[in-house]
C-alpha cells in the first residue's frame, strides 16, 4: 500500500521562490509505486503544471496579509482542518512558519501525525529568538530534521544537542546547454526576488566597476516577484542598467518558468549573486547546471555552495568579483574551464536525481 506524504509550503507553491522550487522538483522525480504524493499551502490564482497523481490541496490566506503573527494564527486555523484528519503517514515541512504552526497544533495534541520531517531550508542563526523558540516546539516532535547545508547542521547542534539532524542539500535538474560565445562580449547575469537580502543594488556597482574597468559586458536579470507593487521597483532597476550600458545591452525578465530559466542561464557566461543573506543559495546550483561560471558573496550559506573563496567576494568590497570577471574577459580558454567546473560540481553534489535517492532513503528510516 502506498504511503501519504504531505509535504506543506507557507506560500502558494505557483510562487517563484526556493522552497516552492524544491518541493516541486522533490515530487516530481520521486517513486509514485511508493507514495502518493500532496502539497499543502495557501491557494494562488496561478496554477502550475503538475503530474496528476500529485494533489494539491489549497487553503485561504490573503497575501497581502504580511504580517507574521497574523498569518501563522490564520495557517494554525486552516492547517488543524486539513491535519485533524490523520490522513497522512508522513508530512514533511518544507518552510519554517509552518514547522512554527504544525509544532503549536501537536504540542496541543490537536493533531495526531506522528511521522514528521522538517527540511529547513534557512540558517539557524537567521531567526528572531521568539520564531526560533516556536519552532522548536515542533522541531523537537519531528523524527528526522534535515538542513540543506553543513554549516547549518553545526549551527543548530550547538544549540540543541538531541535534535536528530542530517544533511540533504537542495537539488536541480535544470541541465542546461554550455553554449561558446564566440564574440568578445561578456554575458553577465543576475537573478532573485525583489527583496532587500537579494541587495539588487549590488548589481548597479558591480556593472559601474566592470564599465571603468573597459570590459565589454550585456546584461540579464531575472526577477521573481509575488507582489504587484515590486514591479514598479524593477522598471526602476531596468532604467538604471539601460542609463549606463543601452538598451541593447540589457535583457529583463520577470517570473520566468523553469524552462524559459534555463535558456536564461544558458546564456550567460558568468552568474553572480549580490545577496546580503543566502542560507543556500538554490540560484547558484541553478546557473552551474546551465554551465555559467559563478561568483557570490562570502556570506554563511552562499559559501559551502559555491565551495572555493576564489570565486568569492566581500559586500563591502567587490575587487574580487571585478578582477576575476577582467581576467575571463581576457582568457575565454579560462573560462570555459571555468563553467566546466560548475558544471562538474554540481553534478557531484546538487543533481536532483542524488538528492531524491537521499530523501527516498530518509522516509525508508522511518519505516
Amino acid at each position: 500500500m502506498k504511503k501519504k506524504i504531505a509535504y506543506i509550503l507557507d506560500y502558494p507553491v505557483s510562487v517563484v521562490g526556493g522552497a516552492q522550487l524544491s518541493t516541486l522538483n522533490l515530487v516530481e522525480k520521486i517513486n509514485k509505486t511508493s507514495y502518493e504524493i500532496y502539497i499543502i499551502c495557501p491557494e494562488d490564482k496561478k496554477k502550475i503544471k503538475k503530474e496528476k497523481s500529485v494533489h494539491i490541496v489549497e487553503y485561504k490566506l490573503n497575501k497581502r496579509i504580511i504580517n507574521r503573527y497574523m498569518r501563522a494564527l490564520i495557517m494554525l486555523k486552516e492547517l488543524f482542518k486539513i491535519l485533524r484528519k490523520d490522513q497522512f503517514d508522513i508530512i514533511h515541512i518544507q518552510m519554517p512558519m509552518s514547522m512554527l504552526v504544525v509544532g503549536i497544533l501537536k504540542k496541543l495534541r490537536l493533531i495526531k501525525v506522528k511521522n514528521i520531517i522538517f527540511t529547513d531550508r534557512g540558517l539557524a542563526i537567521g531567526y528572531k529568538k521568539l520564531t526560533k523558540q516556536l519552532m522548536l516546539l515542533g522541531m523537537k516532535e519531528c523524527k528526522k530534521i534535515v538542513c540543506t547545508t553543513h554549516i547549518n547542521v553545526g549551527l543548530w547542534r550547538n544549540e540543541f544537542e538531541s535534535l536528530k539532524l542530517y544533511m540533504i542539500p537542495n537539488g536541480t535538474d535544470f541541465e542546461g546547454t554550455n553554449i561558446i560565445h564566440k564574440n568578445k562580449v561578456l554575458n553577465i547575469g543576475f537573478a532573485g526576488r525583489m527583496t532587500e537580502v537579494k541587495n539588487w543594488d549590488l548589481s548597479i556597482e558591480i556593472i559601474k566597476k566592470l564599465i571603468l574597468e573597459n570590459i565589454n559586458i550585456n546584461i540579464f536579470c531575472a526577477f521573481s516577484t509575488y507582489l504587484d507593487e515590486d514591479k514598479i521597483k524593477i522598471k526602476e532597476y531596468e532604467e538604471k542598467y539601460i542609463s549606463l550600458l543601452g538598451k541593447d545591452k540589457v535583457e529583463i525578465y520577470i517570473n520566468l518558468d523553469k524552462n524559459e530559466m534555463i535558456d536564461f542561464y544558458s546564456k550567460l557566461d558568468i552568474f553572480i549573486l549580490t545577496s546580503s543573506f543566502e542560507s543556500f543559495g538554490r540560484t547558484a546550483i541553478e546557473a552551474m547546471a546551465c554551465y555559467c561560471c559563478v561568483l557570490g558573496t562570502n556570506i554563511v550559506g552562499l559559501k559551502e555552495v559555491i565551495g572555493s573563496k576564489k570565486y568569492l567576494y566581500e559586500l563591502d568590497n567587490i575587487n574580487n568579483c571585478i578582477k576575476i570577471i577582467k581576467n575571463l574577459s581576457k582568457n575565454r580558454k579560462q573560462l570555459e574551464y571555468e563553467k566546466q567546473y560548475f558544471y562538474n560540481r554540481y553534478k557531484k553534489y546538487f543533481s536532483l536525481e542524488k538528492v531524491v535517492k537521499e530523501y527516498e532513503k530518509l522516509y525508508k528510516t522511518i519505516y
